[in-house]
């Protein structure tokens, strides 16, 4: 575990130790199947707590985590931001994920008031409490979904508004999202204090599978994909600056390549440590966009990167192992996530 965490710390400083770190996670040799414990409808399988946690304490044994991998309890209610802390967002949730109401209708009859106990807001809380009693300390304890910041205005005001709310240069939007970044920072330090002694001072990022020690944000813009880069420096720059400048290590998730375009701002934040590429049904492999990943490590910026199986090899070969984080998805079986490994510490370079 040491050395692992070692790793995950020179990631963050854009440094590597003996190789890149890595993530592979497969089910273990001679594992039994996945326990799905039952629930009455999706409602109860996401609200009821005691479930989820006893589904977890049932199945993480069940893995191999090879590299730097670790167990993760997921406290996750779905992609939600911060919106599920103000009233009249009401949460809809299917097998895989959730859906959030609009809560403004109109600018001139809302006002932003924070409610640390909305249904989702005590369920976010008191799930994390459950995990800190309940599971053991070689599990670390996941950061709640709460990413994004004009995402989270977009729950709450509804993306097709709010884009052309951002036409007619609503001033209440950047007032707004201000309340929203200023909440997030909040919502982090709450959540670190609570896990703190629990993950032995690191933060947990269960859905990228990386640590980052202290307080660790991972910061996204979503609906940044259908907006100009002079908008976006007018109403997401601002929030990313301010958060990624107040906390310990931060990560922007870049969701698409459509968001190439705002790089140059990412890059100028001198708080934001790591860029995560995601690959996006429809859009290149990761393999073709080997030119964009040069450019971000060229800017000092370290990357986190979903890999295949099968493109493990050609990234290694491209790209420096230093700053580098391989978030390695697909692998079949614990023999095939050895051999991956393998290919990582051969293929690593600085």
């Amino acid at each position: 575990m040491k050395k692992s965490l070692e790793r995950y710390t020179a990631f963050w400083a854009g440094e590597a130790l003996d190789r890149c770190c890595a993530s592979i996670i497969t089910p273990s040799k001679n594992s039994a199947e996945i326990v799905t414990l039952p629930y009455l409808d999706y409602t109860d399988k996401w609200m009821n707590l005691q479930r989820r946690v006893q589904e977890f304490q049932s199945n993480y044994m069940r893995f191999w985590y090879g590299a730097d991998a670790f167990p993760i309890f997921k406290n996750n209610f779905g992609p939600s931001g911060v919106s599920v802390y103000f009233d009249g967002v009401d949460t809809t949730f299917d097998k895989d994920s959730a859906w959030y109401s609009p809560c403004i209708q109109n600018w001139n009859q809302w006002q932003p008031k924070i409610n640390m106990h909305t249904p989702i807001a005590e369920a976010i809380h008191q799930l994390r409490c459950l995990a800190v009693e309940k599971l053991d300390t070689n599990c670390f304890i996941d950061t709640p979904d709460i990413a994004g910041i004009m995402d989270s205005l977009a729950h709450m005001r509804s993306t097709e508004n709010l884009l052309f709310d951002i036409a007619d240069e609503e001033p209440a939007v950047e007032n707004t999202l201000n309340t929203l970044s200023n909440l997030f920072l909040c919502l982090l330090q709450e959540n670190y204090q609570i896990v703190k002694a629990h993950n032995n001072g690191w933060t947990a990022i269960g859905w990228l599978q990386l640590l980052g020690y202290g307080i660790t944000a991972h910061l996204q813009s979503d609906i940044s994909v259908m907006i100009s880069p002079a908008d976006f420096m007018t109403y997401e720059y601002p929030s990313l600056k301010v958060i990624s400048e107040n906390v310990d290590q931060s990560v922007y998730h870049l969701d698409g390549i459509e968001q190439i375009r705002h790089l140059d701002a990412l890059f100028s934040l001198p708080g934001l440590n790591a860029i995560e590429w995601r690959p996006v049904a429809g859009q290149p492999p990761v393999t073709d966009m080997i030119d964009v990943l040069k450019h971000i490590q060229s800017h000092g910026k370290s990357i986190v990167l979903e890999t295949k199986p099968d493109q493990v090899e050609k990234v290694l070969s491209a790209l420096s192992c230093k700053g580098l984080f391989l978030f390695v998805t697909e692998a079949k079986s614990q023999c095939e996530g050895v051999e991956l490994l393998h290919i990582i510490e051969k293929c690593s370079k600085k």
